[in-house]
């Protein structure tokens, strides 16, 4: 069964307000008559870093979790099926059923609206263990998935110089670079909200750093300032220094790279954020460490050595799993954030 309209409208509001890598949001969803089923938007993914849909796959188990998560608020069951023909078109990723239940469950729908990313670098710390235990109990409801905290010092040095390889990456080699920075909205000024990709006034950019930044967009310009190691210097500002000034960072790891497995833990790592947000904290994921280590993305050969040593980090980190996301979280003492803009509802779905 499908509910009616305006409970329809709600779940597929919490739906659209799901984290997507650079707010590609790429989705799109069919209403039948007996579910609602769910698309990869092949406009707004397939990119050189989501080679094989890993990222896409992410986004859309987000967005299943928001789906459930609202739905039971309203009163309803959810039966899901992902990949119901895998083989026939790839670009199917689940239907969702729906069914009246006596028992509704608000704990994290409150929190969808709320979530967002934390860019800017002071979370202020330390997390109490109650907290940590609670956001390791909402990854326990997927089997293939694994949160593990870096509290073990070796552990703690190693993801710093997986992330710090990873980043750096991103700025160094130019398809990565040009993919990056095509996600900014440039357009609308230092303060300005796009309903797709990055807004400006989100990414943390010290305003007088902006006229570089946006100088380094040009990748003949990135090129030149990379012989005095400017993408190791991002690399460290982007992700090494608010690594080092969270109050804690974990690892949301899988079992296997299948595609099933990435869509729950797109699913463990929306419950996580929801949690986190529920109990105040603020949120920032970094994916390129864990995504290059997979081995989906093919660059030229002068960058193997990188993405070796990248694949090489992380197995050491944990060698009965793969680590795909870093999380940091701490507070942050500041005023609070947006999420990003999104794409109208109506945009959204086809009949």
């Amino acid at each position: 069964m499908i509910p009616d309209q305006d409970k329809m409208d709600l779940i597929l509001k919490a739906a659209i307000a799901a984290p997507s890598a650079d707010n590609s949001q790429p989705w799109y969803f069919k209403i039948n008559e007996d579910n609602l089923a769910l698309f990869i938007d092949e406009k707004r993914s397939g990119s050189i870093s989501d080679t094989r849909y890993v990222l896409s796959d992410l986004a859309l188990g987000a967005v299943i979790e928001n789906i459930s998560i609202q739905a039971s608020a309203l009163g309803f069951g959810t039966k899901i099926t992902l990949l119901p023909d895998e083989k026939a078109n790839p670009l199917s990723v689940a239907q969702i059923s729906f069914s009246h239940s006596e028992k509704k469950d608000f704990s994290l729908a409150d929190a969808i609206y709320k979530r967002y990313t934390e860019r800017r670098i002071k979370l202020k710390g330390p997390m109490p263990e109650v907290l940590k235990e609670k956001l390791l109990l909402q990854s326990r409801g997927f089997p293939d998935i694994k949160l593990y905290w870096l509290d073990n010092k070796q552990q703690y040095h190693t993801a710093l110089k997986a992330l710090q390889k990873a980043e750096s990456l991103r700025f160094r080699n130019q398809y990565l670079h040009e993919e990056l920075f095509s996600s900014i909205c440039f357009q609308t000024g230092l303060n300005g909200i796009c309903k797709e990709g990055l807004s400006p006034k989100f990414l943390a950019v010290e305003p007088p750093l902006w006229p570089v930044f946006k100088l380094l967009r040009h990748w003949p310009v990135m090129r030149t300032l990379n012989f005095i190691g400017m993408a190791n210097i991002l690399g460290f500002r982007s992700a090494v220094l608010p690594a080092r000034l969270s109050a804690g960072i974990a690892v949301l790891a899988v079992k296997s790279n299948e595609r099933k497995t990435i869509l729950q833990a797109g699913r463990a790592l929306e419950r996580i954020w929801l949690q986190a947000t529920s109990d105040g904290l603020c949120v920032q994921p970094f994916a390129a460490a864990g995504v290059l280590s997979l081995g989906y993305i093919e660059l030229e050969t002068a960058y193997q050595h990188q993405l070796g040593e990248i694949n090489t980090l992380m197995k050491t980190l944990d060698e009965q799993s793969k680590g795909l996301i870093f999380i940091r979280m701490g507070y942050y003492s500041g005023s609070s954030q947006l999420p990003n803009g999104r794409r109208r509802p109506s945009t959204q779905f086809r009949h």
